[in-house]
């Protein structure tokens, strides 16, 4: 049997096969919705999520595969991420309860739930639901190689913010229908009161997930994230304070140009923002830039493997299979230019410890794109 990771595109033609030949009628009468059913038929690597997810087992990929598209028609989840909209009332969006910020010690975002702003009944369930969906959503469907750390904040909280209903909410979502979302979960300071509500979680969960759960004082959290990448309050230096952004949420009209498969999947680490120039830095090591300029520059300096390992990704592979061509070590299709086309190779400057190598983006659509690279 071969790994997910090693695992040859025969295999995921095959899987994509089985289900398409054993669920037929089910495409026919439109139980799953048509997007996912493209995204099926085009996406092996979704594909290869459903594959690691069912430990490799080629039957259980084809089942999860229709027990994942099933929910996202009856859930409705194509409308979560819908440009100019949001999915709940604006209210969800203040409380501060959901929001992306910094990297573990391995480059993955944290995604930060803040548990002391919940109260169960404060809100419909469904909306809450939707709520939560719609960070899961916008972080997996243009990410579906590059996961999450979820960070469930637990600082201050009480019975009050108890809800065991919401919890096996998010368990289920992670076991079954975004495989692949999060690389493992940091629980911060659970109180002891929990310890029971604990007990009954364990069993919702197969072993090889309780293994991800990694519960955490001040102390030891700092082996899996930089003090400079925690809040104060978390024994780190950051000092952010959460403030509600309507744009930060929004999603933009011009993701509408990525709605296809074959778009997503050559640009899924890549969101349209407004912005002439955005910068943000991780760390003192490495200084990410994004611009609005036809074509620019971007350096990147790091002694970390994994972040020169993440920079290949920008070479789609396999996805745009019109319009696309490759000369030169440049790769072009009519969205964007990335040169070099395949991968990059970091190199020590001037004997430095540290290994800079240089990237060209040029935007070659009529919509502003903001180019990340992680």
């Amino acid at each position: 049997m071969s790994s997910y990771a090693t695992a040859p595109e025969s295999v995921f033609d095959q899987i994509r096969s089985n289900f398409l030949q054993k669920y037929k009628t089910n495409i026919e009468k439109e139980i799953y919705h048509p997007k996912d059913v493209e995204r099926i038929k085009a996406n092996s690597n979704w594909l290869r999520a459903f594959y690691k997810h069912s430990i490799d087992d080629s039957d259980k990929t084809v089942e999860m595969i229709h027990d994942v598209l099933k929910w996202r028609k009856d859930f409705d989840c194509n409308n979560l991420l819908i440009p100019g909209k949001l999915p709940v009332p604006e209210e969800l969006f203040k409380k501060g309860a959901l929001f992306r910020r910094n990297e573990d010690n391995q480059c993955n975002p944290l995604l930060h739930f803040v548990i002391k702003t919940h109260k169960k009944d404060q809100f419909p369930a469904e909306q809450i639901q939707r709520f939560i969906a719609f960070f899961f959503e916008k972080n997996y469907k243009f990410n579906t190689e590059d996961p999450i750390v979820l960070l469930l904040d637990m600082a201050d909280t009480g019975y009050s913010n108890l809800d065991m209903d919401l919890i096996k909410f998010i368990v289920t979502c992670l076991k079954t229908y975004y495989p692949g979302l999060i690389d493992y979960m940091i629980i911060f300071q659970m109180p002891f009161i929990f310890n029971a509500a604990w007990k009954i979680i364990k069993n919702w969960l197969p072993p090889q997930a309780i293994k991800l759960i990694k519960f955490v004082d001040k102390k030891s959290i700092k082996e899996l994230v930089h003090e400079s990448q925690l809040f104060v309050h978390m024994g780190g230096t950051d000092t952010y304070k959460y403030t509600y952004i309507r744009d930060e949420h929004v999603i933009k009209p011009a993701i509408e140009a990525f709605q296809s498969v074959n778009e997503f999947e050559a640009f899924k680490s890549i969101e349209p923002v407004k912005h002439d120039r955005i910068e943000e830095e991780y760390s003192e090591e490495n200084t990410i830039k994004s611009f609005k300029s036809k074509s620019d520059v971007i350096e990147t300096s790091s002694t970390k493997s994994k972040r020169s390992s993440k920079a290949s990704l920008l070479a789609p592979k396999n996805s745009i299979k019109q319009e696309e061509s490759t000369s030169g070590n440049v790769f072009s299709n009519s969205i964007i230019s990335i040169s070099p086309g395949d991968q990059i190779e970091f190199s020590e400057c001037d004997g430095k410890n540290d290994n800079i190598q240089h990237i060209q983006l040029k935007n070659n659509s009529k919509t502003t794109l903001a180019y990340k690279v992680k």
